[in-house]
């Protein structure tokens, strides 16, 4: 999906670097760490994509790093309960209090077929922000200056009234709306229908505006102090007003980025 690295609470430099510094964690661990009860599968899916394509630039092998088990320990049973805190691993613990000879079992004794395999218990975030105490980009990538889009206009109203012979003039008086900005939306939407692409344009600045009246805004200062509205725009802005120069993100894409953004936020 597109940016998808907007989406997460951690950047590709980020993850690249917890995984320098938790050799032998596991990538399970690691997505757990990163991403508590998230869609874990998915999440340490993308962060073995961004190690393998690490690797393949760099040579650096973190990925085989963080799996090694070079950095576990072998513990009796006792030493795993007091360092875990947890019950005994399946396969692993002895259920009964007594051996068959009647002897209380030693949860003490080192016998190889008693030990646990103990991986490193301590996730080191080295200077990156814990998941506790961090937001996602998304709630913290715009400064209050971050410049959004107006896309609350009747777009299909102006032009069909261009298409009526209407002046522009006309078009904003109608609209109660400024004539400048009218007339240059109505220019823009000249130059899209004789290149064959006003249908596309307007399915992205119609989702943005659905987006807002989804979101319950009344108007375009509302939308602009939300959070979502200005992660949305960031990925749209820029094909909406040069639609000739910029590529159009897939209408599908920029629904899921929505949602996502929307997921997180109530999180």
């Amino acid at each position: 999906m597109i940016c998808d690295h907007m989406l997460s609470k951690y950047t590709e430099e980020e993850i690249i670097e917890l995984a320098r510094l938790n050799p032998g964690y596991g990538i399970r661990r690691m997505t757990g760490q990163l991403y508590p009860g998230k869609e874990q599968n998915r999440q340490a899916s993308k962060i073995t994509i961004i190690l393998m394509d690490h690797e393949r630039e760099t040579g650096e092998t973190l990925y085989d790093e963080l799996q090694s088990t070079e950095y576990t320990q072998m513990v009796t049973e006792n030493e795993w309960l007091r360092i875990t805190g947890k019950n005994i691993p399946m396969g692993h613990g002895r259920r009964a209090g007594r051996n068959r000879g009647g002897q209380r079992v030693n949860r003490d004794a080192k016998h190889k077929m008693t030990m646990i395999p103990l991986p490193p218990q301590d996730f080191n975030w080295g200077d990156i922000t814990p998941e506790s105490e961090r937001d996602s980009h998304i709630n913290r990538s715009f400064p209050v200056t971050y410049k959004m889009l107006n896309v609350l206009h009747p777009f299909r109203g102006y032009w069909d009234m261009w298409m009526d012979g209407y002046s522009r003039a006309e078009i904003a008086r109608e609209h109660g709306r400024n004539f400048s900005t009218v007339g240059s939306w109505v220019n823009l939407m000249i130059e899209l229908e004789g290149s064959g692409d006003l249908e596309e344009w307007l399915e992205i600045v119609e989702l943005l505006a659905w987006f807002s009246e989804d979101r319950g805004h009344q108007s375009f200062k509302d939308s602009r102090k939300d959070t979502v509205m200005l992660f949305v725009h960031s990925l749209a802005d820029d094909y909406v007003s040069s639609p000739m120069e910029e590529e159009r993100i897939d209408p599908r894409e920029l629904v899921g980025a929505y949602r996502f953004a929307c997921m997180e936020e109530e999180e």
